[in-house]
């Protein structure tokens, strides 16, 4: 199984030290519906793209988010 945990992040400032998430929503998802979902979203981010052009992310440093 696979748990996606969704929250809304409590922190208004870039200079905060600690993350502080309000965990609302989770969803459990066996591997079949996981697998799926996976190649659901890969596709719409494969149509956005060539539509609109290649979004590039940086290489994510441990302790830090990726840009977009």
């Amino acid at each position: 199984e696979l748990t996606l945990l969704f929250g809304m992040s409590k922190n208004w400032h870039a200079s905060q030290k600690e993350v502080v998430v309000e965990m609302t929503d989770r969803m459990v998802l066996n591997p079949y519906v996981a697998k799926r979902l996976a190649l659901m979203l890969n596709n719409s981010v494969r149509e956005y793209e060539s539509r609109f052009g290649e979004l590039k992310l940086e290489a994510e440093t441990p302790g830090q988010a990726t840009k977009a």
